[in-house]
Formats: C-alpha cells, structure tokens, sequence
C-alpha cells in the first residue's frame, strides 16, 4: 500500500469516526468534564487509544442474506476464514493493550433486498448486539 492510499484510508476513518462520535455525544459531563461537543476529532481519536479491526467477520458478505438463505448470522462470521467472535477473543486484544475495537458490518447480509424489504433482520441485530456488548 502506498503512502498516498495509507492517508486517504486512515483520513476516512478519522473522518467516519468524527461524524458517529458527533452525532452520538449528548452536551453531558464526562468523566474528564469535557462535554463530547468541546472534543477535536484528533482529540477524541488520541482518547480512544490503541485500535484494532475485527475485520473479515461480521463484514463478510454472501451474495445471499440470511433471510434467503435461513441460515445463523454466525455461519457469515466465518465465511472468510474467521472464527466465530467470542468474548475471550475481545478479551484477549485488550489484554494484548487495545482500547478501541472497530466492528464493521454488512448490513446487506440481514436484509432480503431482492424481495424489496430493506429491514434488517433481527437475528443479525441480535448477533451484532451480542459482540457489541
């Protein structure tokens, strides 16, 4: 990867970051007494600490959804040659000293779009809920 692809990836992420975090904080107290409203971008990044991606699991898509093919949303998580997420394994990256944990999603996968329904199945909430917290 070049340099150039390097800053436009982690420019995007930062980006995407600040927009979530924006659009989530409320004008409250922290811990710290800084309202989320009163954070950088930067700042709000360097307070996240250490990351890491649980990539190629809940992302990996199928050209059929759950709902097609009637299948555990966890049977996805392992369609790229992942394990399926467990709590010992999120507990395991912070232990190893990682603060933040990136959990991408294909929504495409919980949703029959070839019928015109859009709703997002509950078993892939139910799933994505399950690793979240």
């Amino acid at each position: 990867m070049n340099r150039i692809s390097a800053v436009k990836i982690i420019g995007s992420i930062g980006l995407v970051i600040s927009m979530l975090l924006n659009g989530c904080t409320t004008n409250s107290i922290t811990d710290n007494n800084v309202s989320g409203n009163d954070l950088t971008a930067t700042e709000v990044i360097r307070l996240m600490g250490n990351g890491i991606n649980l990539g190629n699991t809940l992302e990996a898509y199928n050209h059929k959804s759950y709902v097609e093919l009637g299948v555990d949303p966890t049977s996805f998580e392992t369609l790229w040659g992942q394990p399926v997420t467990t709590r010992d394994m999120i507990d395991d990256m912070k232990a190893m000293g990682f603060d933040t944990l990136r959990i991408p999603v294909a929504w495409t996968n919980g949703i029959n779009y070839e019928s015109g329904d859009y709703t997002i199945d509950e078993r892939l909430m139910n799933r994505v809920d399950e690793v979240v917290n």
